[in-house]
């Protein structure tokens, strides 16, 4: 009889605990929750990349609204950030392209979605639509593959989706023969590409293993 005392108390224990608004709930409300996605999300911060001035402004618009909200700092020097060493590839202004010695323009002709820091010259190799490619018997050791994108199960109804396609791309077709050896992937832009090749432009510009070629 005890045993059961002791149960009955813990489950009405543990069911008035969650009957009970835990304090500051009433504070939180929706639309300052929207109000703050919308302001971090804004065009004005650009995506707010990693080692940019726009995550730094972004970060600091962060910290206000820690300021305004009574939040002490606990990050380095009594601030509220904490600072660390970050690895960044930039393409230089005087990086060049080129695919059976024709000069491609950067940006124009050609768009890089992922750097590498490496000097690249092998042979390249045309696959065809990237859909029908059968990873598990192409040789691709030491090559650089070229392949047409192809949307086919790829998920289109997204935010961002030019920005978010490259890596699609890379994600689906790419890293299976990164990881057979291949030197790198050149992408043909498909429909979907073709279509964002000026957002994606923007984006990627300030951020070399995976190319995105327009067609001609």
């Amino acid at each position: 009889m005890k045993t059961l005392s002791i149960i009955c108390i813990a489950l009405l224990a543990t069911a008035t605990l969650f009957s009970q608004t835990p304090p500051g709930l009433s504070l939180i409300r929706q639309e300052d929750l929207k109000k703050d996605l919308y302001a971090l999300a804004d065009g004005h911060f650009k995506g707010r990349s990693a080692g940019t001035v726009d995550e730094l402004k972004s970060a600091a618009w962060l910290a206000e609204q820690y300021k305004t909200i009574g939040l002490k700092p606990a990050g380095d020097d009594g601030t509220y950030f904490q600072y660390f060493s970050l690895w960044r590839n930039v393409m230089a202004a005087t990086s060049t392209i080129q695919i059976n010695n024709t000069p491609l323009t950067l940006w124009k002709d050609v768009s890089v979605s992922q750097m590498a820091n490496v000097s690249l010259n092998a042979p390249v190799v045309y696959l065809g639509d990237a859909a029908t490619i059968d990873t598990s018997t192409a040789d691709v050791k030491g090559k650089v593959v070229a392949m047409v994108a192809n949307k086919k199960d790829i998920v289109l109804d997204v935010s961002l989706l030019s920005w978010r396609y490259s890596r699609y791309m890379h994600n689906k077709y790419a890293l299976p023969l990164l990881r057979k050896g291949a030197a790198a992937i050149i992408f043909i832009a498909d429909d979907i590409a073709e279509k964002s090749w000026a957002d994606a432009n923007e984006i990627l510009n300030v951020v070399l293993t995976i190319l995105m070629v327009a067609r001609t």
